[in-house]
């Protein structure tokens, strides 16, 4: 017997016609039906659109649609793999080689880039025009001129000739820019061969052609209208000279109306100047008689007058008759030994004087001998600055005529000169072993001083130079234990701090460090007295936070006088004060600004006034009282008559009277009253923690908020060096021997 295989009926219609009866008999075997055929779509590059048909019910068909959805899904896993990542990492690929390939074959394309310092070199025109730009671009003079040169020898026929043409014109409109910027400057016969520079067949030659004219014209009548305004100060007429300066001011060029009107103006008032003092000289000297004190005076008048001036040349006369008695005054009190009094008459008089060689032979003896004396002090000249005055007063009196009132004086003076400058010379050789600034090199200098011995004149000077290398040698022998002391310091405990005072106060007061240590013992004992008066000074603040103003008062009060935190205790103290005032009068404030807001102005002026002058509204009171009377316009009083009526012009009196008076009286905390401030000072937290303190610094910070200062900030420990031991070099002099001077 033959089974059947059922097969899945299709869908039914709405309209279905029954299959005509058969005999039971008669009926076939059903053949086996074909699996139903699944169409599927198209198959695009991203995805594959199945068939929405549900899967069969039969299990050989679900199993065949399972086949079916599998290999769909590998063929999408394919195709995504073929045509995603790799596709774009590959069209990248080749854009960059593409791109790089192109860019070769261009660079290998360009022309060579010509040799431009070198023009003998240069084949076409094309590089010849291409290195006369390239050299222009600096914007230099002589590169414009060289571009020129380059494209000047064309003819009319040539390709390049328009091109050159061209940057012929602005190369040449460049060089009339440099000519003006010269003639601005008064460079007039600069700024003329610059225009010569153009070519006669550039655009810009006529504009040269035009400005060479111009500035021609206006230097010859600038010159001559100078010229006039010199002969007037001559002349010493003040109106002819100011009205010839202002000529120069109307004209065209720059350099005569703004920079030769500003010298003519200047030579002016320097002329009026240099009369007026030549004319107080004069008068000084006639009433003193010619004290020489008068004298002295008047040369040091004269020597502040300027020495181009018409004033200092007509002041000759008087200047050589001045130096005269001076100098004259000068020789007697350097040879009664005031030397000091020789020293300064002998420098006051000017170089134009007849007699200035013999002043300045005076000087230089002067400072010669005081420099051998007991109590020249021998820092206060350089070492080189010495050695060249000796030798300069050894000249003078080896030139000296016997017959010189200071011959015998000066001729007893070689020898201590002669030791003094062996002294100085050997001190100049220790100073330079002491300049490497080494401890070896210290020592070294300090036996090559102390070779001197104690009756020679530069003694003293060697004693000086070895206690400051003595002191700098301390130093560096010192450093290390300063060091250790600095960093306990550094670990911003009591205990450190003490550790580090117990380490600096190992030093004795007579070394050299001793001042850098005598510093930080002072800045780690204020760290211990902040670290130590700190908690007072946050519990004040929590008891600020809590209302109880008074007793955070009496706390700040047990931080005494002369502590770190002193200070800060006090300006807590004058703020809660301040605070205290205005919260007892910001209810009067604004009771009289509520009155008149609403219109009631007079009665909000009357209570506005009853706030005290030590109250810190008081300024802001004030303020408002004043708007208020000028918004009243000074209409009666509707409240009151009589003596109740408001006068707002009296009231004006008033508040002038009051702010001119005293200052505010203080606070009734009993200290001294500060700036007071218009908005009340808020409840404040405890503040935050603060940052570590380090001993880099030695002063507490001079700023603070209010109510809470912060902990103090030290300033830098290291106090500066002493100013090195060693002498500067030698500057240069004027003194020179002068001519035998006569009686």
């Amino acid at each position: 017997m033959t089974k059947s295989i059922n097969t899945p009926k299709p869908p039914k219609s709405k309209r279905q016609t029954p299959p005509p009866a058969t005999s039971k008999a008669a009926q076939p075997i059903a053949p086996i039906a074909e699996s139903p055929v699944v169409k599927i779509s198209r198959v695009d590059s991203d995805h594959l659109v199945v068939p929405t048909a549900a899967p069969p019910r039969n299990t050989r068909a679900a199993r065949t649609h399972s086949q079916i959805s599998s290999v769909l899904d590998s063929s999408k896993r394919a195709m995504n793999a073929l045509w995603g990542w790799p596709l774009f990492w590959l069209t990248m690929l080749l854009g960059v080689g593409f791109t790089a390939v192109g860019a070769l074959a261009w660079l290998f394309s360009m022309p060579p880039v010509p040799e431009c310092d070198r023009p003998e070199l240069l084949v076409s025109d094309r590089e010849r025009l291409q290195c006369a730009q390239m050299q222009a671009e600096s914007g230099e003079l002589r590169d414009i001129e060289r571009a020129i040169n380059l494209v000047t020898s064309w003819p009319e026929d040539h390709p390049l000739q328009r091109e050159g043409e061209h940057l012929i014109e602005r190369w040449s409109a460049e060089i009339v820019d440099i000519a003006n910027q010269a003639a601005d400057s008064g460079q007039l016969d600069r700024a003329l061969d610059l225009l010569d520079r153009i070519p006669n067949d550039s655009p810009s030659y006529a504009i040269a052609q035009d400005l060479r004219l111009q500035w021609e014209q206006s230097w010859r009548e600038g010159t001559a209208i100078f010229d006039r305004v010199l002969a007037a100060l001559k002349s010493q007429n003040w109106g002819e000279a100011e009205y010839q300066a202002d000529q120069l001011a109307f004209m065209t060029d720059y350099y005569w109306s703004e920079v030769r009107y500003k010298d003519a103006t200047t030579r002016i008032a320097a002329e009026k100047e240099g009369r007026r003092k030549l004319k107080q000289a004069k008068q000084l000297v006639k009433e003193a008689n010619d004290d020489p004190q008068a004298v002295y005076s008047a040369l040091e008048s004269i020597g502040q007058v300027d020495r181009e001036t018409y004033a200092r040349a007509a002041s000759v006369p008087e200047i050589n008759e001045w130096s005269k008695k001076l100098l004259t005054w000068a020789i007697g009190r350097k040879r009664e030994d005031r030397i000091e009094e020789a020293l300064a008459a002998a420098k006051i008089i000017p170089q134009e004087a007849e007699l200035y060689p013999r002043a300045r032979d005076l000087v230089a003896l002067s400072q010669a001998e005081l420099m051998i004396g007991r109590d020249f002090s021998p820092l206060s000249i350089p070492l080189n600055e010495q050695i060249l005055l000796i030798m300069d007063a050894q000249a003078v009196t080896a030139e000296m005529s016997p017959k010189h009132p200071l011959y015998r004086s000066s001729q007893a003076l070689l020898s201590p000169w002669k030791l003094y400058l062996e002294d100085l010379l050997q001190l100049q050789i220790a100073t330079g072993v002491a300049s490497l600034g080494q401890p070896v090199s210290f020592r070294l200098a300090i036996a090559q001083a102390e070779e001197i011995e104690r009756e020679r004149p530069g003694r003293i000077y060697a004693q000086t130079l070895i206690s400051g290398w003595k002191r700098e040698l301390e130093r560096i022998e010192d450093k290390p234990l300063i060091e250790r002391a600095r960093a306990l310091a550094r670990l911003n405990t009591i205990d450190g701090y003490k550790a580090a005072i117990a380490q600096a106060e190992k030093l004795s007061r007579d070394r050299g460090s001793w001042v850098d240590a005598e510093a930080l013992i002072a800045w780690c004992q204020r760290q211990i007295e902040a670290v130590e008066d700190q908690p007072i000074i946050d519990r004040a603040r929590q008891l600020i936070v809590d209302g109880k103003t008074d007793d955070a008062i009496a706390l700040l009060k047990q931080i005494s006088s002369g502590r770190a935190l002193y200070d800060d205790a006090r300006q807590l103290i004058r703020e809660l004060g301040q605070r205290e005032l205005i919260e007892r009068d910001r209810p009067i404030l604004e009771r009289a600004m509520q009155l008149a807001k609403d219109g009631k102005l007079t009665e909000a002026i009357n209570i506005a006034d009853d706030i005290p002058k030590d109250s810190p509204l008081y300024r802001e009171a004030q303020d408002k009282i004043t708007r208020w009377v000028r918004d009243r316009g000074g209409r009666a009083n509707p409240g009151g008559t009589g003596a109740d009526a408001f006068d707002p012009d009296q009231r004006n009196d008033e508040m002038r009277d009051d702010r001119d008076a005293a200052t505010p009286a203080a606070p009734r905390s009993a200290e001294p009253a500060i700036t007071p401030n218009n908005t009340p000072t808020p409840n404040l937290p405890p503040p935050s923690n603060p940052e570590p303190i380090t001993p880099e610094s030695i002063a507490p910070a001079d700023t603070k908020e209010p109510i809470s200062p912060e902990p103090v900030t030290p300033e830098p420990i290291d106090p500066p060096a002493p100013p090195p031991m060693m002498p500067p070099a030698a500057p240069t002099t004027d003194i020179a021997p002068a001519a035998e001077p006569t009686e």
